[in-house]
């Protein structure tokens, strides 16, 4: 009797509805977590090497371009205000460009760079 009771119980749970909640669709993607915008930095260095193919050959030179593109699509987002770089100041969105310009060439964590940037900034309310 008690296992039917769970069994009824379970069954009204998984008959709920839930509203829709809109999700970040296209770019918006991109800047919806700190490890999600390290993960794009790679790719788009390498749509880069692919339209420069002597940047390939030098690899301090591909280096560089990763630093920078980082801060660009980071500095993109911020003016944009895409994500969780929404309402945060111009320095503390340089910080996590910079930030993720380093992890994504795995010089750093991404949670100790989150860390690092939490102590630097004020919380957002």
């Amino acid at each position: 009797m008690m296992l039917s009771c769970l069994f009824l119980f379970a069954i009204g749970l998984m008959a709920q509805t839930v509203d829709a909640v809109s999700e970040p669709s296209g770019y918006e993607m991109v800047f919806s977590t700190f490890a999600a915008l390290v993960a794009i930095i790679p790719l788009a260095v390498e749509a880069i090497k692919k339209l420069a193919p002597s940047l390939g050959t030098n690899r301090l030179l591909t280096q560089i371009v990763s630093w920078l593109i980082g801060i660009l699509i980071t500095l993109i987002g911020w003016k944009l205000q895409l994500g969780f770089l929404t309402g945060l100041t111009w320095p503390i969105a340089l910080a996590y460009g910079i930030g993720a310009s380093l992890a994504a060439n795995g010089i750093f964590d991404t949670g100790l760079l989150t860390w690092i940037i939490g102590l630097l900034s004020k919380k957002k309310e």
